[in-house]
């Protein structure tokens, strides 16, 4: 009997764990945690503030890979409850649905800022 290899999260077929998504996304989990979080509003009006605050005090390269960080976040999702738990995971502050948003909508929306810098 040849003994079996652990699975990475979420390959059996089970959602990956918090840890997990903050390990493979940990540029978005900065961004997240630290701007887009519970007083995303001290960096102005909107979410999108936040984020461009990020844009400006982050490096370059980690601007870049989390913007590169979204684009597999959006190209690998499934559905928006996927992309609602991982913003949960990311400890994202901000609850697109509050606004009338989707969670795809707002992070096409992060996309296009971190797109510009």
């Amino acid at each position: 009997m040849t003994p079996t290899r652990p699975r990475p999260p979420g390959r059996d077929g089970r959602p990956p764990t918090p840890a997990a998504l903050r390990r493979r996304f940990p540029q978005l989990a900065r961004l997240f945690g630290a701007y887009v979080n519970e007083d995303f509003d001290a960096f102005g009006g909107t979410p999108e503030d936040a984020v461009r605050a990020f844009a400006r005090e982050a490096r370059p390269v980690e601007v870049a890979a989390a913007h590169a960080e979204v684009e597999r976040l959006l190209a690998e999702a499934t559905d928006e409850a996927s992309l609602d738990r991982v913003l949960g995971a990311l400890r994202c502050g901000y609850l697109p649905s509050a606004d009338g948003r989707t969670a795809r909508a707002f992070l096409d929306a992060v996309r296009t800022v971190l797109a510009r810098r």
